[in-house]
């Protein structure tokens, strides 16, 4: 590996090409980990399938779209 007139990014390039993961299969990896996630959680999109739960079959619709009367 020649280094000498490369740039810091070339160089950060090559060695995640020669060591690392590329782009398709760190997105592959991410998908099969919400795959596997259960379904019952819920939170931020990295991790779960549902940012709210309002999203999952058979809940009430988010207070945040429908208000409901204060009792």
């Amino acid at each position: 590996m020649d280094m000498e007139t490369k740039s810091n990014k070339e160089i950060t390039e090559n060695i995640k090409k020669i060591f690392g993961k590329n782009e398709e299969t760190l997105e592959k990896e991410e998908q099969e980990k919400k795959q596997l996630s259960r379904p019952a959680h819920f939170g931020p999109r990295k991790y779960c399938l549902w940012e709210c739960i309002c999203k999952a079959e058979g809940q009430p619709p988010c207070p945040v779209l429908c208000h409901y009367p204060r009792s």
